[in-house]
């Protein structure tokens, strides 16, 4: 019984480690899969946590972004940044990569958003432009 404890007590650290194997071989899916494991089980860990669960956090919102899933990119690096508060590490270092990543983060889901809302109008004002262009280039062609 001892046994199969210390074996789950290494299940973070494995899957984490199959996670930055997949990152490396650019499969971020696989990437994202055994990342969420290692969380799943950093999490459930009774004793002393080895991972750094704001860093497990971090990753998976890189992977996000590497997947265009910027939804879940912000929601992740919003929650690296929260447990890194709540945490005890306090890496200056790490903490300011988490600000910076969380800019940039929630500017592109932001900014995708934004495209989305308005990609109706954009897309008629494009045409417009494309419209008047070709008027002009005919209008100079012509004359």
């Amino acid at each position: 019984v001892g046994g199969i404890k210390s074996l789950d007590a290494l299940l973070p650290d494995s899957y984490f480690s199959l996670s930055k194997t997949y990152e490396q071989q650019k499969n971020y899916e696989k990437a994202v899969e055994y990342n969420l494991k290692a969380i799943q089980f950093e999490t459930k860990r009774k004793r002393r946590r080895s991972l750094n669960l704001s860093g497990l956090y971090h990753n998976l919102a890189y992977y996000y972004v590497k997947l265009n899933n910027l939804k879940n990119a912000s929601l992740f690096i919003n929650k690296a940044v929260e447990t890194f508060n709540e945490g005890k590490n306090r890496n200056q270092n790490h903490y300011k990569l988490l600000l910076r990543d969380q800019k940039r983060f929630n500017s592109l889901f932001e900014f995708e958003q934004f495209i989305l809302k308005y990609k109706k109008v954009m897309l008629i004002l494009a045409g417009l432009f494309l419209g008047v262009l070709v008027w002009a280039v005919i209008s100079l062609l012509s004359n």
